[in-house]
């Protein structure tokens, strides 16, 4: 009951903070705070539950914010760590998702919170498994540098 609490508490936060404030920073502080709590504080299925609605505020993030890279870096850091929560198969969507996010922040600023879509889509390149499972999904680079 207390995980189902602090799930809509933060929910409704984020949703509050989002639409009320239109505050850029408030708006992304909410989404990173929220992550913080749900991949440190959770565990198995309301971790996984957690960072399922966790995306969608991410999402609206990005809706709201769509020319601000932050909100792409952010949306696809918690895209890549439901999938890393997820796991299997079912996670792979999720990765290539995430994937496309970063590539979009990074088409927009790839400097923006000090490169860190860069070094994001860098650790799912890592994370994500080899031949023959990642192969539809997500297309690794042989080299991934700046230059992309």
């Amino acid at each position: 009951m207390k995980i189902k609490s602090l799930i809509l508490a933060s929910s409704a936060f984020f949703c509050a903070q989002l639409w009320a404030g239109n505050d850029f920073l408030a708006d992304l502080s909410a989404v990173q705070h929220s992550w913080a709590t749900v991949n440190y504080e959770l565990q198995d299925d309301a971790k996984e539950k957690a960072f399922e609605a966790l995306v969608k505020e991410s999402e609206a993030l990005v809706e709201h914010y769509p020319e601000k890279a932050e909100s792409h870096i952010w949306h696809g850091i918690v895209q890549s760590s439901f999938a890393g929560a997820k796991g299997g198969l079912g996670a792979l969507g999720l990765a290539e998702a995430a994937k496309d996010e970063l590539e979009k922040a990074i088409k927009i600023d790839e400097n923006a919170l000090q490169g860190s879509a860069l070094t994001s889509l860098g650790t799912l390149y890592a994370k994500v498994p080899g031949w023959p499972l990642a192969l539809v999904a997500i297309k690794k680079p042989k080299t991934f540098s700046k230059s992309h």
